[in-house]
């Protein structure tokens, strides 16, 4: 099949334009942090917190590197 001149630059301005739309889009995901320092404590948090069962907020990874303590504060207490 034979494109013409005028058709080709219609579907790479059509590629270009979907590209850095979507390059766009991707890039505006998640801005926000996980979990805040400075957020407002629930009640179940104060709790627990009284209790001295607070989950760490960071630890070191094996470099020495401080990260956040994601699996520490996303796991449920069962008693």
């Amino acid at each position: 099949m034979g494109y013409t001149f005028a058709s080709m630059v219609r579907m790479m301005t059509i590629l270009a334009f979907g590209s850095l739309l979507s390059l766009a889009l991707l890039s505006q995901g998640c801005t926000d942090k996980l979990f805040v320092d400075d957020r407002e404590v629930s009640q179940y948090d104060r709790y627990r917190i009284l209790r001295g069962e607070e989950p760490q907020r960071f630890r070191r990874d094996p470099f020495g590197r401080q990260e956040p303590a994601l699996r520490e504060r996303l796991l449920t207490q069962e008693r």
